[in-house]
This record gives C-alpha cells, structure tokens and sequence, in this order.
C-alpha cells in the first residue's frame, strides 16, 4: 500500500512541477520512447505484438522529424499471419501544442522486412503510415504520451493488404537541447 501512495505522490508531482511551456521552448526538444506496440491486423483475424520504439527532433515549435523501428515479437490472439517482421520508418508530425499538451499527426514512409505463415522467404516491402497521438509535458526530460498509427503494406505473396493499427502509450524522454546548449 505505502508504495502505491508514495507513486501516486511523485505522478501527482509531477504535474504540480509542470508549467506551461512558452512559445519557442519546444524548439530542438530530441525525444525517444521505447515501448510495447500491440497491433491490430485489420483484414485479419490477429493482433500482433511488436517492440519497438522513435526518435524525433523538434526542429521547430509545430514540426518535427521522426524515426521509428519495430520488431513483431508474437501473435497475441487470432490466427497467426507474420512469422517475423522489422519495420523501420521514417515521419513528418505536425503538433498542435496548446499550454503543456502537445497533440499531433503525421504522416511516414518506410521498409518492411516480412515473412508470413503461408511464405517463408523475406521479403521487403514499402509501407506507408498515418500518425496521431497526444503528448503532455511533465518535466524538462519527461512526457506522457498516447499515440495510435495505421500502417499499410501489400503481403507480398498476394494481393491482399497487411494493415495493422498499432497503439501504444507510457513515459518518453527527452533533452531539452536548446536550453542545454544556452539558448542559441
């Protein structure tokens, strides 16, 4: 019980110690997250766990750029269609940031890896991404976010679609590196 109350008071704080952020201070934000990334097979019957995690950098108060790999571990329930696939991406995000809270949407392109059930060749394939979440600033070097991406790619063997909706959410850090670097 005491440890439930003792993390409860350091969450509690954390938003106390957040402030808002005035213009300019998101600039040169380097943020990453490495999470756990449960996906949806939308044509069909499967969710999929993946690893994964990003990298963006803030190049301006509204814009950033972003990098993301992931790696599928294991079907969680439904009928298995992927044995394994890496997917590496990369992302132009439009944020929206409204005091502490900074949502988004972008857009990405990237490179599958991919072996299904019914091929056990590898084969690479492009895939295209949507992206929308929601990040809040707690600290100088941690945020909350929530984020969801829908991601299309062809199985290579047939003409059917692979889309998956990937979601994910938890603590990300990131590195102030205007203000480190004495606001230049």
């Amino acid at each position: 019980m005491g440890w439930k109350v003792a993390l409860l008071a350091s969450i509690l704080g954390c938003f106390v110690h957040a402030q808002e952020l005035s213009y300019g201070e998101r600039n040169g934000l380097v943020q990453t997250v490495a999470a756990l990334y449960p996906a949806k097979m939308l044509n069909h019957d499967a969710l999929n766990n993946y690893v994964g995690g990003n990298l963006s950098v803030r190049f301006d108060e509204k814009y950033a750029f972003r990098g993301d790999i992931y790696v599928f571990t294991s079907t969680q329930s439904g009928t298995s269609v992927i044995t394994d696939h890496t997917l590496i991406q990369s992302s132009f995000l439009r944020f929206f940031p409204v005091k502490k809270w900074d949502p988004f949407v972008g857009v990405g392109l990237g490179l599958s890896g991919i072996q299904t059930v019914s091929n056990s060749l590898r084969r690479y394939q492009p895939t295209v991404s949507l992206n929308a979440g929601l990040q809040f600033h707690v600290f100088d070097y941690f945020y909350f976010f929530v984020e969801s991406s829908y991601q299309h790619m062809q199985d290579p063997f047939r003409t059917q679609p692979l889309d998956q909706l990937f979601a994910s959410g938890g603590l990300g850090l990131q590195l102030p590196v205007k203000k480190l670097r004495g606001n230049h």
